[in-house]
């Protein structure tokens, strides 16, 4: 998302609000706090890997 912001909306201004490059950067900064942080409860291999609740004995 930062090469599309650079190629294509970067040329026309600075800013994203001026260029019409605001997706592409928020996609940016969220696409790089996943890669850093990991994607944590979002992930679906950890639902999977959550272990079956033991029932109640009565």
């Amino acid at each position: 998302m930062a090469y599309a912001y650079f190629s294509v909306h970067q040329q026309h201004a600075l800013w994203p609000i001026e260029n019409g490059g605001e997706l592409s950067v928020l996609f940016c900064w969220v696409f790089l706090l996943i890669a850093i942080n990991g994607p944590g409860s979002l992930a679906f291999d950890r639902l999977l890997r959550r272990a079956p609740q033991p029932a109640l004995a009565r």
